[in-house]
């Protein structure tokens, strides 16, 4: 399918900086998470940040960090939060950032938001479903719950310096039943990673 038909349903897009890509997802209006690849991909990341259209990631490989080290930084902050803030907070570095685009909003240093999730006024749940990244730029989709309502898929991207979240970005969204007219096209079950 062209992308310029996917693009505008994305909640999110990564890629690796190509022109085409930063193209498309500047026209569809869509965040972007840019991990550079070899060439000017530096310079179009960097463009994406300065011009407020997403992320860049500083490269590949900078964190040492896999898979399993980062599902055992989200099992820490899932198992710690809402009994334990300064615990589950453990996993950021002091300047970490964490931003909502959806809203707007984003917070500097682990203080400023580890305080405002303390006084957070619902009981909220997360599940792991996936995790992909590499290097320093991690994937996790997520689902979430507040006071035991209806679990709603979640993309957290992080962007680790060394072992700890320096960089997070949060989105939430309602799900959506599939469409009948592509089932032709669909798994019958989801991937399971």
């Amino acid at each position: 399918m062209p992308l310029d038909r996917v693009l505008p349903h994305a909640t999110a897009y990564l890629h690796d900086g190509g022109a085409g890509s930063v193209l498309g997802g500047l026209a569809a209006g869509v965040p972007q998470l840019v991990v550079p690849g070899p060439g000017d991909r530096r310079h179009n990341a960097d463009v994406v940040a300065r011009r407020g259209a997403g992320l860049a990631v500083a490269g590949r490989g900078a964190s040492g960090m896999d898979e399993p080290a980062v599902r055992a930084v989200l099992r820490h902050y899932i198992d710690n939060s809402g009994t334990d803030e300064d615990a589950a907070h453990e996993i950021y570095h002091d300047d970490a950032v964490l931003e909502f685009p959806q809203s707007g909003e984003r917070f500097e240093g682990v203080a400023n938001f580890r305080e405002w999730r303390r006084a957070y006024p619902a009981d909220v749940e997360l599940e792991v479903v996936r995790v992909r990244g590499g290097g320093d730029a991690w994937i996790a989709d997520l689902r979430i719950r507040y006071d035991q309502g209806e679990w709603r898929p979640a993309v957290d991207i992080l962007e680790f310096r060394g072992d700890k979240v320096a960089h997070e970005t949060i989105y939430v969204t309602e799900g959506f039943a599939a469409p009948q007219w592509r089932s032709r096209w669909r798994s019958t079950q989801p991937r399971q990673e």
